[in-house]
């Protein structure tokens, strides 16, 4: 299969899928091949189980069967329990530039979609997990490893927003290199991303069965051991938000760290992945939007000081509010590449008939030079770019 064809968008579920599928478990078979990539694959592996009856050698091209059934790509054999798509590099993309192709294709299918945030969550979860998770019944996990081989920081930052459609609350990222092993080039092991068990049975089960049975059978044949939802917790997913945000800043693609101070400033030892009250995904959105984006209006931060644009909260922080860059009414847009800060001055400003249109555009014109994320999210859905992306959006206000 070529680059090009993958990366072909149309508009069928099916396609999602393989964006989605390639994204989360693109494989190099070395390293060094980032810089030279003539050709790359779509791995799914997993190892045989005691908790399986199923004779896993026996099963290879049923599971291979199924594979291609759910993810509509050309998986084959290779090994026992071990299937593979080979793409050519035929447009001669490096390795962050075809993860861009590959999350804009996702984000602009997931615009103008109909799908439900449930069914967005079972997709998530399933091409996540279901080629390359493992069950971990001990620890009531579900992980897979984030393949060290292609682990960039213009990749980490994607695959930390695409997790976002899934429930933030039963998530979190075991970051091996914080172990002495790691950090004296003993065992150094991918870093990985777990879910809860319970909440990936619950969920994904049904997606699992059809792409794997194998996999399903594991989990099915072994139910007794998934633990039961424990007493709920009011905590928030800060945590969590934390322990992406310090990996990505302090700790990915960096050499020569301290782990010891990073283990205690981190409370690398006390992580644990509980039940929670289920928070819906837009109340996420906004709370990591507080928290991920700068504390400052990009709608008019190069013309006035923010002390006058708006105050101080308790917190000591600055009163701002997030508004949706292309307006979230418009279809599914509640991405955090098109969420910003604003004050409540130029929030107001942009309700529809509030100001005068050349105002809206200026306001809309400061925040695409001043947020480069949200430019590029309204770029890959609208099409346009200039003065007519600002059209675009300064319709779309109506």
């Amino acid at each position: 299969m070529k680059l090009s064809e993958l990366l072909q968008r149309n508009n069928t579920k099916e396609f999602l899928y393989s964006q989605l599928f390639a994204f989360f478990n693109i494989r190099l078979e070395n390293k060094k091949d980032i810089n030279n990539l003539k050709y790359f694959y779509i791995k799914s592996s997993y190892k045989e189980s005691k908790f399986a009856k199923l004779d896993l050698s026996k099963h290879s091209n049923l599971t291979n069967q199924s594979l291609k059934d759910f993810s509509g790509l050309d998986f084959e054999i290779n090994g026992n329990i071990n299937h593979q798509i080979k793409i050519e590099n035929d447009l001669n993309l490096n390795i962050d530039e075809i993860f861009d192709k590959l999350y804009k294709n996702i984000q602009n299918y997931l615009f103008s979609s109909e799908l439900s945030e449930d069914e967005i969550e079972k997709m998530f979860l399933i091409t996540i997990f279901g080629l390359n998770g493992s069950v971990d019944f001990n620890r009531n996990l579900y992980a897979v490893d984030i393949n060290k081989h292609i682990l960039t920081n213009a990749y980490f930052i994607k695959y930390y927003k695409l997790i976002l459609n899934i429930n933030l609350d039963y998530i979190n990222l075991n970051f091996r290199d914080l172990q002495p092993e790691f950090v004296n080039g003993i065992a150094m092991r991918s870093t990985q991303f777990r879910v809860n068990l319970n909440y990936f049975y619950n969920t994904a089960k049904d997606e699992l069965k059809k792409l794997n049975p194998y996999k399903y059978e594991i989990l099915e044949n072994n139910k007794i051991e998934i633990k039961p939802f424990a007493k709920t917790s009011k905590k928030d997913i800060n945590k969590m938000l934390e322990r992406f945000d310090f990996y990505g800043r302090f700790i990915l693609g960096k050499k020569g760290i301290d782990i010891n101070e990073l283990r205690k400033r981190l409370e690398f030892d006390k992580e644990i992945i509980e039940e929670k009250t289920i928070t819906k995904r837009k109340q996420n959105i906004i709370t990591i939007a507080k928290n991920y984006l700068d504390d400052e209006c990009v709608g008019c931060k190069d013309i006035y000081n923010i002390n006058d644009r708006t105050f101080k909260t308790r917190s000591g922080m600055y009163y701002l509010e997030i508004h949706h860059v292309i307006p979230f009414a418009k279809a599914n847009t509640d991405e955090l590449d098109n969420l910003v800060k604003l004050c409540p001055a130029c929030h107001r400003a942009l309700n529809p008939n509030r100001a005068e249109e050349n105002y809206q555009k200026e306001i809309i014109k400061n925040i695409l030079e001043n947020s480069n994320e949200s430019k590029e999210f309204s770029k890959n859905i609208s099409g346009y770019d200039g003065y007519e992306l600002i059209e675009y959006i300064y319709n779309s206000l109506k």
